[in-house]
């Protein structure tokens, strides 16, 4: 047989500082993680973040300083200009 033991006042105390420490704990790990977390989300969009595959990427075309000369030699042993 099973003996029931009393609980105490400072023990129903404990109990709750530790409840309430335990949920003020989450409450800050849930702020910290939503600090980090939501500013990438906001910048990114949510489609994008959430449903990748619903957004098109953008066409990215090449810079113009990175086009080809004309006087750029074609290959490693051939000189810039026809005359040389």
């Amino acid at each position: 047989m099973l003996r029931r033991r009393r609980v105490g006042i400072a023990t129903v105390r404990c109990l709750a500082r530790r409840l309430r420490r335990g949920v003020w704990m989450g409450v800050l790990l849930l702020w910290c993680a939503a600090s980090i977390i939501l500013p990438i989300i906001q910048a990114e969009g949510v489609l994008r973040v959430f449903f990748p595959y619903l957004v098109r990427n953008p066409q990215v075309t090449p810079p113009a300083w990175n086009a080809r000369r004309p006087s750029a030699p074609d290959e490693v042993g051939t000189p810039a200009c026809p005359d040389c």
